[in-house]
């Protein structure tokens, strides 16, 4: 399974969700940073994921398949690296 991130920022980088995804998904970051802008490729490869999968807000979180079928979607969840873990855990179990 693949847990795709579209920014830097949120729960994916907290301590405990790395430690808990590391051997469980494949982790891909899409960046759209505002201040320091990408080499134009990285940029329109990033846009191509965001297209793909209709990623309208940040941060959004995919879970997709092996095949890139989409599982679900979180957003930032508050409550910390258990919390967002407890989130994964139910999409993953449907």
């Amino acid at each position: 399974m693949h847990l795709v991130q579209a920014t830097r920022r949120g729960n994916f980088l907290e301590e405990g969700v790395q430690d808990y995804v590391k051997d469980k998904f494949q982790l891909v970051e899409v960046d759209f940073p505002q201040l320091k802008p990408l080499p134009k490729k990285h940029a329109e490869a990033n846009q191509a994921v965001a297209d793909k999968y209709k990623i309208e807000g940040y941060p959004t979180v995919l879970i997709l398949d092996g095949e890139g079928k989409e599982l679900g979607r979180l957003g930032y969840v508050d409550g910390g690296p258990k919390a967002f873990i407890a989130e994964i855990e139910k999409v993953t179990k449907k």
